[in-house]
């Protein structure tokens, strides 16, 4: 009751002055979670491929392909991959071991890092298919480390065909 009649009596600009103050909140709260919380997405995939040019075949590559999903624009620093321990005290505590390769610049088709990336925008890193390369040591993720410090790791299927491609193609390994 009181409620009821402290809202008819209110005047019309506290009505205004209290439905802005919400509409602030939740206007800041948005501003921060947009620009603090919600970062863009890399979305990463790895294959092994054939590329060919008006007929020539100019090789067979390993490509690394990253997909910016959004929101906003985002940086690609560096193509890292995560390996097993050496030994079974570092297996067994969880100590793997980080690697950081560089892509097969030579190539005219393998963009640069660092590179910027806008929304829907792709990078195409490209490493020569060949005996001894990083898919030699299997690696346990591979991915593009982004400006924010975060790795985005190509997808766990994707990396186990391209490593069973390769290790079917050089069993030696």
């Amino acid at each position: 009751m009181d409620l009821q009649k402290l809202i008819l009596n209110s005047k019309f600009s506290d009505v205004v002055s209290v439905f802005a103050l919400v509409i602030s909140c939740v206007s800041i709260l948005w501003n921060i979670y947009r620009d603090i919380i919600l970062k863009a997405k890399l979305r990463v995939s790895i294959q092994s491929s054939k590329v060919v040019r008006s007929g020539k075949k100019l090789g067979t590559f390993i490509t690394v392909t990253g997909t910016n999903h959004g929101p906003g624009a985002i940086f690609c620093d560096s193509f890292v991959l995560r390996l097993p321990a050496k030994s079974l005290w570092h297996r067994l505590i969880g100590k793997n071991l980080w690697g950081t390769v560089i892509p097969d610049y030579n190539n005219q088709f393998c963009d640069k890092l660092p590179k910027k990336l806008e929304v829907g925008e792709t990078i195409n890193l490209f490493f020569p298919y060949e005996n001894k390369m990083f898919l030699a040591d299997k690696p346990l993720r591979v991915g593009i480390k982004d400006s924010f410090g975060r790795i985005n790791w190509a997808t766990s299927q994707s990396l186990k065909e391209t490593t069973s491609c390769y290790l079917r193609d050089f069993p030696s390994n």
